[in-house]
């Protein structure tokens, strides 16, 4: 389909370029080229750093320029999430747009993630740095990378990077809604060494697959009630007494990103296979009935197999779920100040039980803990790393961010509120929100800073389901260019 046919036709002129150029996490570099070449060919000063971060700096249009200076940020990074049985290679294929099918005021991708998250900012700062007509003061524009994987593009900006007073995060997702706050993030790592060993005759195989679930970004969606398929998976297998031994275990492949499926490999003596069989599905039919309302798509299959070579015994098995479901996950704390707001959770994102040699297998996992407090964050940090060391794994912190502060007296907020109500004739709502942006990672630095973060409507982030409204875009470009001018 051809996006510029929409308006602002120069704004999806520019998605849909972004949608042709693959940019999962840490595949950004043919993206962060063409936005550097693309600043250089408009003759605009263009910097591409090491990290593949491009900053490129506007001068302001006539009579503008002893105006502050505005930064636009974006990250130019997307999740990859795809619907199962789907060959998309995030790392080579195109994001393949299309008008939603169930309602084509929504444009959603075919079979992926859309990448609106957070392409649909970074197509508007490109038209900004294209129209020489657009009135604005000196800007900067600051194009990240790898913000959906631990931020390291945001956290090797320096505090000499950029000159402007004023960031205009482009990454929210809630156009009657402007952001004025964050949680901060710990991403906690572990491998745990367990045994394997050969299996017998005496065990029956079967593939018990948690499939259906909404999923969704861990940080936006995690008070929908939405089912968590690796904990929910280790729920059903402890709720059988039978003799199960477990070959392979895997559930999620992003820690940003709420588990869809979870799969395991799993076996128990021939005597007990049904009785076995009827125990998971009684238990699947219990969490069916508590996700009917908030999560109704969850399904449970089990598939008759061959037996695998080697696997963990009966005593490591029980350990391994043991273990799983120990790890705090999900809400773990509430706002006090804040009605129905969510201070702290983690998301146990990434599970995987792999063998490398006879009787070396390994448990990978990796967890992604959110809170306005850092010292809960870090404390729940603590909290699972000791469930896991103490079960022998080693475990490391490869990303941290600190949480921002609200600040409901700036500046930049009255101005935006006002903007807001004179464009749409109502008062914008004032959020802080329980995922992480850069703007934690950048108040360290720039303590001057007067920041907010703003964007069109998008509903189901980190998921093939993700869609964005398409009035609501341009809503938001027409807000940005009221916000920009009255700076």
């Amino acid at each position: 389909m051809k996006l510029e046919k929409l308006e602002p036709k120069n704004l999806w002129k520019n998605f849909e370029h972004i949608c042709t150029i693959p940019h999962p996490s840490h595949h950004e570099e043919a993206l962060s080229n063409w936005l550097h070449q693309q600043a250089k060919s408009l003759g605009l000063e263009s910097k591409r750093d090491l990290f593949g971060n491009v900053i490129v700096r506007k001068p302001a249009s006539p009579g503008r320029e002893r105006r502050p200076g505005i930064i636009m940020q974006a990250h130019i990074d997307m999740v990859g999430q795809a619907v199962p049985g789907s060959t998309h290679n995030f790392a080579r294929d195109p994001i393949i747009p299309r008008f939603h099918p169930d309602n084509q005021e929504w444009l959603s991708a075919t079979g992926t993630t859309l990448g609106a998250d957070n392409g649909i900012g970074a197509a508007a700062m490109l038209c900004y740095m294209e129209d020489t007509s657009l009135e604005h003061g000196p800007m900067e524009f600051l194009f990240t990378t790898n913000e959906e994987d631990g931020m390291t593009g945001a956290a090797s900006i320096s505090s000499t990077s950029l000159q402007g007073k004023y960031l205009l995060n482009l990454d929210g997702e809630e156009i009657d809604e402007f952001t004025i706050g964050c949680g901060g993030t710990v991403r906690s790592s572990a491998v745990l060494h367990l045994s394997d060993s050969n299996v017998d005759s005496s065990y029956r195989w079967a593939k018990v697959r948690v499939e259906g679930l909404l999923g969704g970004h861990s940080g936006i969606d995690i008070n929908r009630g939405r089912g968590h398929a690796s904990q929910l998976l280790c729920r059903i297998l402890e709720a059988s007494l039978c003799d199960c031994r477990i070959a392979t275990l895997n559930g999620g492949d992003t820690a940003s990103a709420i588990p869809r499926e979870a799969e395991v490999l799993a076996g128990v003596p021939e005597w007990d296979f049904d009785s076995w069989r009827q125990d998971l599905e009684a238990e699947a039919r219990h969490i069916a009935g508590e996700l009917d309302e908030t999560d109704p798509g969850f399904n449970l299959s089990f598939t008759p197999c061959a037996a695998p070579l080697r696997a963990l015994d009966v005593e490591e098995s029980r350990i391994l779920v043991d273990l799983i479901r120990s790890i705090p996950n999900g809400i773990l704390a509430m706002e006090t100040a804040i009605a129905n707001t969510v201070r702290t959770s983690s998301n146990l994102g990434i599970l995987k039980l792999t063998h490398e040699a006879p009787g070396a297998t390994f448990l990978e996992t990796m967890c992604l803990i959110r809170s306005t407090s850092d010292d809960e964050k870090l404390k729940v940090a603590d909290e699972i790393e000791d469930v896991l060391f103490r079960a022998g794994a080693t475990t490391k912190r490869p990303v941290t961010s600190p949480a921002w502060t609200p600040e409901p007296q700036s500046p930049l907020l009255a101005t935006a509120t006002t903007c807001y109500q004179n464009l749409f004739g109502k008062l914008p709502g004032i959020a802080a929100t329980h995922a992480a942006l850069e703007c934690g990672m950048f108040r360290p630095l720039y303590p001057h800073w007067d920041m907010i973060s703003l964007g069109p409507l998008i509903r189901n982030p980190h998921s093939p389901e993700e869609m964005v409204h398409i009035e609501s875009v341009a809503m938001f470009w027409q807000l940005l260019q009221d916000l920009v001018r009255a700076l």
